[in-house]
C-alpha cells in the first residue's frame, strides 16, 4: 500500500463499489434512474444491456474496475494539483467522466444512453458525485495511513 497506484486503485474500487450501491438503492427503492450504471457499461462492452448473469456480473466486475482506474488516474493527479480541498477535487473529477460518458452516448448513438430521461441524468451526476466523494475521502484516510 505503500504506491500511489495501489492507494488509488483501491480508492477507486471503494468508490465504484459504493456508487453502485448508492445506484441500486435510487433505481429498486426510490424508482428514480431508468436503469443502473452497470447498464452502461453494459451497452459499451455488448451493445445492448446486460441479459443474463454472466453478462450483468461482467458489466459489474468492469465497471467497478474502471472506477479503480479513474482512482488511479487521480491519484497521479493530486502530485499536480495538490491534496489541497481534495473532496471538492474528487467530485469535479468524477464528474468531468460523467459528463465524457454521457456526451459519448450522444455522439457514438449508443442505445439507453443517447436518450436518457432527466431523471436518469441527476441521478447518475448524484452517483458520480457520491463516487468522487468516497474516492477522494478513502485515498484521503489511505494516504494519512502511511503518512504522505
Amino acid at each position: 500500500m505503500e504506491d500511489r497506484f495501489t492507494r488509488g486503485f483501491i480508492a477507486g474500487l471503494i468508490g465504484g463499489i459504493a456508487m453502485n450501491i448508492l445506484n441500486y438503492i435510487a433505481r429498486t427503492w426510490l424508482h428514480l434512474p431508468r436503469s443502473y450504471v452497470v447498464n452502461y457499461t453494459g451497452v459499451v462492452i455488448f451493445g445492448h444491456q446486460p441479459d443474463t448473469t454472466a453478462e450483468y456480473l461482467f458489466s459489474l466486475f468492469s465497471q467497478i474496475g474502471f472506477a479503480g482506474f479513474l482512482g488511479i488516474i487521480f491519484a497521479y493527479l493530486l502530485l499536480v494539483i495538490r491534496n489541497k480541498n481534495i473532496v471538492l477535487k474528487g467530485v469535479i473529477f468524477a464528474n468531468v467522466f460523467w459528463f465524457f460518458v454521457f456526451s459519448l452516448g450522444t455522439v457514438c448513438k449508443l442505445p439507453l444512453i443517447q436518450d436518457p430521461s432527466i431523471a436518469t441524468v441527476i441521478s447518475h451526476f448524484i452517483n458520480a458525485s457520491f463516487y468522487g466523494l468516497v474516492l477522494a475521502l478513502t485515498l484521503y484516510r489511505l494516504n494519512r495511513i502511511i503518512g504522505q
